[in-house]
């Protein structure tokens, strides 16, 4: 008999994968964000978000691999856009979703995506579509109830992904941040502080820094990761810049790669000019 090809399988994540409480977290706060008034998000909004990343999420999976994957990763990224993207209309959405999975497959370093898709494509529509788009973390409001439910589950979401460290170097250092810009502007430590209690920053610091696939799994490399992204957040900050931990992600994800190679060099070199032990 004729051998046919058989269809490749798609693999469905289990219930042990660190991305199932982040989906979890980030559908409960969609749902709100649709339902609330405060944030004028539609549904067909989330509708045309989620079409998007999903289609062209397994669309360039098939492609690059052919295989079958299980959008889990793209739907994880069209829930975190309509959060983060703030516009009146549809086509925004539309465009940030595409921005967003298409450097997921095409802008990749040793078989791993280089930039938070998210972030990415968010720090692109923010560039290119100011007078449509705009990232405005007022919408979350101020209630303390609010923030500490979302802080709450983004820790457990972050625990679970094992990346808990890199949350917490980032808040450690955006503090000292904090201590600093209001030494140097000679204001209240509490009036530049308010930025970093918002749902907004929280949301930043459980879900969008703890990426998996684009945060280090080292325990030291971690802390140097979430530290980079917070000191340079925190300079961004001092001169008004407008999306400060957007950009900063953005550049610290950009050159990570260089870094993590340029020190493996320079212990290969050490390690090199050492003296062995034969020769004492």
């Amino acid at each position: 008999m004729l051998d046919l090809p058989r269809a490749p399988l798609m693999r469905r994540p289990t219930w042990a994968d660190p991305r199932i409480p982040i989906t979890l977290f980030l559908i409960s706060f969609d749902v709100y964000a649709i339902r609330s008034p405060l944030f004028s998000r539609h549904l067909s909004q989330w509708i045309a978000g989620i079409s998007v990343c999903v289609m062209l999420d397994v669309l360039l999976a098939y492609w690059r691999e052919q295989k079958l994957l299980f959008p889990l990763s793209g739907f994880i990224t069209s829930l975190g856009i309509l959060l983060l993207c703030d516009s009146m209309f549809i086509w925004p959405y539309v465009f940030v979703a595409t921005v967003s999975i298409l450097s997921k497959h095409l802008i990749r370093v040793d078989g791993r995506h280089l930039f938070n898709p998210n972030n990415f494509g968010m720090v692109v529509g923010l560039l290119f579509l100011s007078p449509y788009m705009v990232s405005d973390p007022s919408r979350w409001g101020n209630s303390f109830k609010g923030l500490a439910l979302i802080a709450a589950l983004g820790a457990f979401a972050a625990y679970r992904g094992k990346r808990l460290l890199v949350s917490a170097s980032y808040v450690a250092t955006s503090l000292v941040g904090v201590w600093l810009r209001a030494w140097w502007s000679g204001v209240s430590p509490y009036v530049v502080l308010a930025p970093l209690t918002g749902a907004a920053f929280t949301l930043f610091t459980f879900y969008m820094i703890t990426d998996p696939a684009t945060s280090p799994s080292d325990p030291r490399r971690q802390a140097l990761f979430g530290a980079s992204v917070g000191a340079l957040d925190g300079l961004f900050r001092l001169y008004q810049f407008l999306e400060a931990p957007f950009y900063a992600l953005f550049i610290i994800c950009g050159i990570a790669p260089t870094v993590s190679w340029a020190w493996a060099r320079l212990r290969v070199f050490a390690r090199g000019s050492q003296p062995s032990l034969g020769a004492a």
